[in-house]
């Protein structure tokens, strides 16, 4: 049985110390969160969302949006995420890409990962934000859409996210131990929000490593702004119109000041636009991969 608590935007605080306190691990909440929005800032309501749904508890976001443990459905209203699951139960935690679950050894500590595509594909490398994983690049079609387009493609869970333990290298270590990996080499890397401490210094310290950067709103631009113009590879930006995290105008830094740069806003989106709108996110995502095919 679950318990209900409602959750208006300006309670988080509230209920955050409520499931902190007074919620026993076994317990599970049904929240219904009024005013909040997975896209808001990680710190904010969007994150204590999240943040409650990967302790297990069930939030229904009234914006349109669903979480189911650490997984989001994004544009899928609660009622429609039930009635799919009662049409087929125990399907929830299927990988819909045909992917296979892999463990890594970087820096003498396992690495999770998800991999698709023939192994002889031009590599894809598949970061994630502090919110998510690398189960929801299969969720909203990234793994399955590259795959099937005949890249290689690899999303992994960063060290102390998803199934990943936590790994004590430093970011730029850990990158070039992963990337030191069969199917990994010269990889084009996809990088949203907090993944931006690991893909901004590889790119801007070991430019050749990489094929190509795909900014997802990064976090880090500002602390690398002096490093950026290293960056050789093309980098293809993408942000959200609205986005407050990291407001566009790191977005045109990082295009203005790397050697081949694009920047393309998604109108009314927020900080996950890729997220939140998929559709146009692989559809820029793909156009730019066939532009690096031709260089």
């Amino acid at each position: 049985m679950f318990r209900y608590v409602l959750c208006f935007i300006v309670l988080g605080p509230f209920l955050g110390a409520f499931c902190q306190a007074g919620d026993p691990p076994a317990k599970r909440l049904r929240v219904v969160a009024f005013g909040a929005h997975p896209d808001d800032p990680e710190s904010g309501a969007g994150g204590l969302i999240a943040t409650r749904a990967r302790q297990g508890h069930e939030v229904i976001c009234a914006c349109g949006a669903t979480f189911r443990g650490g997984r989001q459905f994004p544009g899928r209203p609660e009622a429609e995420v039930r009635q799919a699951e009662k049409a087929a139960p125990g399907q929830g935690d299927k990988r819909m890409s045909g992917s296979r679950s892999e463990w890594l050894q970087v820096e003498g500590v396992k690495v999770h990962c998800l991999v698709a595509g023939p192994e002889t594909g031009q590599p894809v490398l598949l970061l994630h934000g502090a919110r998510f994983s690398s189960a929801n690049w299969d969720e909203i079609g990234t793994i399955a859409l590259l795959a099937g387009a005949g890249y290689r493609v690899t999303a992994v869970d960063l060290p102390g996210y998803g199934k990943s333990p936590a790994n004590a290298a430093q970011p730029l270590t850990w990158m070039l131990k992963l990337i030191d990996r069969p199917g990994l080499a010269h990889p084009v890397v996809v990088s949203p929000s907090m993944s931006g401490r690991y893909a901004l210094e590889l790119a801007s310290e070991e430019p050749k490593r990489i094929a190509g950067l795909v900014a997802l709103a990064p976090v880090g631009i500002g602390q690398h702004r002096d490093h950026l113009a290293r960056i050789t590879a093309p980098v293809l930006a993408i942000w959200g119109e609205n986005d407050t995290v990291v407001p566009v105008a790191q977005a045109d830094l990082l295009v203005s000041s790397v050697r081949s740069g694009r920047k393309v806003i998604l109108a009314g989106e927020s900080h996950a636009a890729y997220m939140s709108n998929p559709a146009r996110f692989h559809e820029e995502l793909l156009r730019f991969l066939k532009e690096l095919r031709t260089r």
